[in-house]
């Protein structure tokens, strides 16, 4: 894209990545939506196109919401498209109860326990597990209302 002579913006979510050190009981859906909208408002961005990748299909539909003036298109790839009040839970069925009790025995009541034990994840066998970052349990048990805009 930048090649192409677009302008592109990647915002890393607040508690993930190079912002992991933010992570916290506080830190959810809302909290992601207002990194992005931050970007598009304080960059004075208009005719964007914003792209969201899995969970960030949550993330993407609630700056439509909130900015939806200075979009141009919403791209979804691979992502959640969320109805009205839906939350990354619902997408999957039973496991809702069972990810919330795992956030309040393993994940100290705000963080989902990950897959791999917190020490040695490259013994995962999953490329990439070395540099995973806890997930804050708000960004999946949290919902935004949302507007599906082509």
């Amino acid at each position: 894209l930048r090649a192409g002579g677009h302008e592109v913006f990647t915002p890393t979510l607040t508690g993930l990545g190079e912002r992991a050190h933010l992570a916290g009981p506080e830190i959810g859906l809302k909290t992601h939506i207002q990194d992005v909208v931050n970007v598009v408002v304080y960059e004075d961005l208009e005719q964007v196109i914003l792209l969201g990748h899995s969970y960030s299909g949550m993330v993407i539909s609630g700056v439509a919401e909130r900015v939806p003036e200075r979009l141009a298109h919403l791209i979804y790839l691979d992502a959640f498209v969320p109805q009205d009040g839906q939350a990354l839970v619902d997408f999957l069925p039973g496991r809702g109860q069972q990810m919330e009790a795992r956030v309040q025995a393993e994940g100290e009541g705000w963080y989902i326990p990950s897959c791999c034990p917190p020490r040695g994840r490259r013994s995962c066998g999953r490329p990439g597990t070395s540099r995973t970052t806890r997930t804050c349990a708000g960004s999946s048990l949290g919902s935004a209302r949302s507007r599906s805009r082509r």
